[in-house]
């Protein structure tokens, strides 16, 4: 964050031997004395910190420290009672457009409250000129028995008085029990004993190529398990809207994994637990529904002229208060006993050792690169059958099926992606991420417009403002269905290129005779 800027960090009673140490070695005095209370915010899965970046906040002010920032930092002050979680409620400015494409939907929480205590001292020369500084600050977090307490230093060099600084820095590195650290939060976290987030939403899975099958799929299930568990507490705070979506991913992976990996389970344990991740799925359609529409609050409004857009707002008052009532629902059943029930009966499931030669099972020991590659190549094949069918008269129920395909040859490709050369997976990935852009564009207009139609059909002609809604609405639809007429006429061009001689060339190289991982 402050490249310009060396750090070191230690125990408190440490701040005593480096006051001590500039007096005794240096002509030193006291330039600034500061007391404040800093809060380091990022994401859940620290976006910020895995992007090289750090935001802090004192008081109303909000820093943000980006790697390319040479220690200077981008600022916003918000209002007295303003608490901004999200970018868009921050003022518009080079720290909002900075911040939003860092942490996207996702909300800002706490992760460090720190009391912090700084003394910076001068080092000058006999002219009394500045040649190097050195902050102290005396940090603590928490209180009581779970209070920790540590002393930062930072050396803060002058342009042209190099020796100087290295003769500080010489100095500070024989005080003992004083470390280094590449910044100031990365002190700041060992101080406080913080760990970086390492979570995420995608199984990353120790594969090995000879591996039996049950035991890969086992690994990758167990991991969705952790992704689905982890969400839980933000979506029942919620913190925001990416904890369900997670959530639905994980559940829907775990779906796609039992139907697709056929033979690796018996197909009453299959059956069973496919059943009941089906169940945990619809629990959170109306939810998931509800966040996209209020997420395309703004979308929605920037399509239409400025003198409709107040026709949007029952609409959208509407599904606020549908929302309320639904995340109290989920709520409800978060804190009942079905979701726990499930999770501890799949992990139980997981953990526990299959028989050997399950005849229900055949491909339980099955090396899982060429199974893989095998269903991997059988999903392909279905995409190119159906999609290849589509023309621009096929209604929009054979536009979603073969989106549900793709997405299963996604998820397979995902979890697989260690066992195959990485580079040509990436590629394959890219194409179908391009076909899945088209299919899922449509299938959201679609599902949009109907919602829209019903509202529409729904409003009575003595509501107020009926006519200003009806006209709101009806623009809004005027412009999805050119939209999506559009996006369906899209689809060829884009189907083209995936199902052309290139894609699928890639497919059966790899996927018919799959050879040895790369290196």
């Amino acid at each position: 964050m402050e490249p310009d800027q060396l750090h070191f960090h230690g125990p408190p009673e440490l701040a005593a031997s480096l006051v001590e140490l500039l007096e005794r070695s240096f002509a030193a005095r006291i330039e600034e004395r500061h007391h404040a209370r800093v809060r380091c915010l990022d994401t859940f899965e620290w976006l910020l910190y895995h992007a090289g970046c750090t935001l802090q906040q004192e008081d109303r002010t909000f820093r943000l420290y980006l790697p390319q920032s040479g220690g200077a930092a981008l600022a916003a002050v918000v209002g007295p009672r303003h608490r901004p979680r999200f970018w868009w409620e921050f003022p518009e400015g080079p720290f909002r457009g900075a911040l939003a494409p860092l942490i996207g939907l996702r909300a800002l929480i706490p992760i460090m409250d720190l009391v912090a205590e700084s003394t910076t001292w001068q080092i000058v020369n006999k002219d009394d000129k500045t040649l190097v500084r050195l902050r102290l600050t005396l940090v603590q977090t928490g209180e009581g028995e779970e209070a920790r307490q540590g002393v930062l230093a930072a050396i803060m060099p002058l342009r042209g008085y190099d020796k100087a600084a290295d003769r500080l820095l010489k100095a500070v590195e024989t005080v003992a029990g004083l470390r280094p650290a590449a910044s100031r939060f990365d002190a700041l976290r060992a101080i406080t004993g913080t760990a970086p987030s390492t979570y995420s939403a995608k199984p990353a899975p120790p594969l090995v190529p000879d591996l039996p099958a049950v035991e890969a799929i086992k690994i990758i299930l167990r991991q969705l398990l952790a992704v689905m568990r982890a969400n839980v507490p933000g979506i029942v705070g919620d913190i925001d809207t990416e904890f369900l979506h997670d959530f639905r991913v994980a559940v829907r992976r775990t779906r796609a994994a039992l139907g697709q990996m056929k033979g690796v389970f018996t197909p009453t344990v299959t059956e069973h637990f496919r059943q009941e991740f089906a169940r945990l799925g619809q629990l959170t359609n109306r939810m998931r529904d509800l966040d996209v529409y209020l997420l395309a609050e703004n979308t929605f409004r920037s399509q239409l002229p400025e003198t409709l857009r107040p026709g949007l707002d029952p609409l959208f008052q509407r599904l606020a208060r549908q929302r309320r009532a639904e995340l109290r629902r989920l709520r409800a059943a978060f804190a009942g006993p079905d979701f726990d029930r499930l999770s501890d009966e799949w992990k139980a499931f997981l953990t526990a050792p299959l028989p050997a030669g399950d005849a229900g099972a055949p491909n339980q020991r099955q090396p899982i690169q060429p199974l893989a590659a095998r269903f991997i190549r059988r999903r392909f094949k279905a995409i190119i059958v159906t999609g290849g069918k589509i023309t621009p008269r096929s209604p929009a129920a054979d536009m979603h099926r073969l989106r549900i395909q793709c997405k299963k040859l996604r998820y397979l490709l995902e979890f697989f992606t260690v066992l195959f050369p990485p580079t040509e997976m990436k590629q394959l990935i890219k194409h179908l991420k391009q076909l899945q852009d088209n299919l899922g564009e449509f299938n959201d207009l679609s599902v949009q417009q109907e919602y829209l139609h019903q509202h529409l059909d729904g409003l009575k002609p003595t509501a107020p403002d009926a006519v200003l809604q009806a006209a709101a609405l009806g623009g809004l639809l005027t412009g999805m269905a050119a939209r999506r007429r559009e996006v369906h006429d899209q689809f060829a061009a884009v189907f083209a290129d995936f199902s052309g001689v290139e894609t699928t060339a890639l497919f059966y190289t790899l996927f018919d005779h799959p050879g040895e991982v790369s290196p």
